[in-house]
């Protein structure tokens, strides 16, 4: 399943459900610059925008981003943009699991997503998005940072699940400069004592409130 068009034809008249594919944001980073940090430009952004433009066109109908899953948080908002124009020249749609991050626009979020709508004019799905532990109840928290963000003829459209758990996998929690090189680069790094302590310290200060759960 080397391109979408191979991997949409073990699906497609095939199975007795609806199946739509999405061009993946850190696959396509992959791809250009393998699991490292580092700014996706010049030759390398073209490389990724004939990615995307080469999926639509094989059949995928839009592109999609996830909140925290690796490489995809070392992107910053000008990379999500410039890759949403080649979505909204194609006609496709944009699906966004917001995210939050220090090198996302205003923090990230839906702020960040609808900023990309605003310079991009691509379409814009949000993925599951809904009230968790902190906003049960108060939909307009969750609304707000949509409805200021609106502009013109903005195309905005949402799914739930109606489960009030989620799931992830625990890679997802670690830091960016642990997640440098990769899956397999992780517990040969973790296996420094000292450095797998101040990785203990960061997730007892960023991740508690996740895995206490």
């Amino acid at each position: 399943m080397h391109s979408v068009e191979a991997f949409r034809s073990h699906y497609h008249r095939k199975v007795a459900v609806n199946t739509a594919y999405l061009v993946p944001h850190a696959t396509v980073r992959l791809e250009v610059l393998g699991f490292r940090d580092l700014p996706l430009l010049g030759e390398h952004l073209a490389k990724a925008k004939r990615l995307v433009r080469e999926g639509l066109e094989q059949g995928a109908v839009g592109f999609t981003t996830g909140s925290k899953y690796y490489p995809g948080p070392w992107a910053d908002t000008r990379e999500l943009i410039a890759l949403c124009k080649v979505v909204r020249e194609e006609g496709k749609v944009y699906m966004s699991e917001p995210r939050v991050t220090e090198r996302a626009f205003g923090g990230g979020g839906a702020v960040e997503a609808m900023e990309i709508v605003r310079q991009s004019g691509v379409k814009l799905h949000f993925a599951h998005y809904r009230t968790g532990a902190d906003s049960a109840g108060r939909i307009e928290t969750i609304m707000a940072p949509v409805d200021a963000g609106r502009h013109g003829e903005a195309d905005v459209t949402f799914d739930i699940y109606p489960y009030p758990s989620g799931s992830s996998i625990p890679v997802s929690f670690l830091p960016g400069q642990i997640q440098e090189g990769g899956p397999a680069a992780i517990p040969r790094r973790l296996a420094d004592r000292e450095l797998r302590q101040q990785v203990g310290a960061w997730l007892d200060l960023h991740q508690s409130a996740y895995l206490r759960r």
